[in-house]
């Protein structure tokens, strides 16, 4: 287990050197030669260490996904049970809220040892600002072949053949549409006919926004977060044949994703 201790340590030595230019902070650090010596350290540090299993390791995680947070803590309570040298510290925030925890946690030192990319932060911006390690160390090749075909995507997981970070899921259509039968009833829409294209959609979408004047719209999404619009619009390029990975990138499908 102190393999995976000195790596996080080594983790938050370059990440204490870092600057976060792409989120619009930097880090100053106090001392350019003690940085220096600390990255120096953490490259040393690095290496494969064998070491008793039953050393005690604690592995902060943070996260911003509260839609998933039950399941994630009954894997994290079962991974404890079968790893009881092992405590992981699990905390969910908004996504608003992550994002400036992150970058905050990150300047001051103590950056948590798991996390994902905030959204609209691409993998290879994060990766100029030394955020996080290839995973290639510390897995197995039979591990990464686990996944399925396309799960892994050089540029989205992977930057020059070194895996950094992993899909939680699979994308799948998950985007239910409910309708107000008033709203369409006064925008002259008989309910028999509702849509079952998108491009009907988009026609019954535009005749109740007419219809409204403003006071309804065709369609309204839920949830004050930036995030949760970006799910919303990839679960509807996905209706349209769009492959869409979770870590903000768009896959192409035939030259184009509309």
């Amino acid at each position: 287990m102190r393999k995976v201790k000195r790596a996080l340590a080594a983790a938050l030595a370059v990440l204490m050197a870092g600057s976060l230019s792409a989120c619009g902070v930097n880090v100053q650090t106090k001392d350019d030669a003690n940085t220096t010596a600390a990255v120096t350290e953490a490259k040393e540090e690095t290496g494969a260490v064998d070491t008793p299993a039953d050393e005690k390791v604690t592995l902060k995680i943070i996260d911003w996904s509260d839609s998933t947070k039950e399941r994630r803590e009954a894997f994290h309570k079962k991974f404890m049970e079968e790893n009881p040298n092992v405590t992981i510290e699990y905390t969910v925030l908004t996504a608003d809220q992550f994002k400036e925890t992150v970058i905050s946690a990150i300047k001051a030192g103590n950056a948590p040892d798991l996390f994902p990319l905030p959204s609209g932060m691409k993998l290879s911006a994060a990766l100029k600002e030394n955020w996080f390690m290839p995973m290639n160390d510390y897995v197995s090749d039979d591990f990464l072949n686990s996944f399925a075909d396309g799960a892994l995507n050089e540029g989205i997981t992977t930057i020059d053949g070194k895996t950094y970070v992993l899909p939680e899921s699979a994308n799948i259509i998950n985007t239910l549409v409910f309708y107000n039968k008033n709203v369409l009833k006064e925008a002259g829409i008989d309910e028999s006919q509702l849509p079952k294209t998108r491009s009907e959609f988009l026609e019954v979408c535009k005749k109740v926004s007419d219809a409204g004047n403003g006071k309804f719209f065709g369609i309204i999404d839920s949830g004050a977060q930036a995030n949760r619009l970006e799910l919303a619009l990839r679960s509807l390029a996905s209706l349209d044949g769009g492959k869409c990975s979770d870590i903000s990138q768009m896959i192409l499908v035939d030259g184009q994703n509309t």
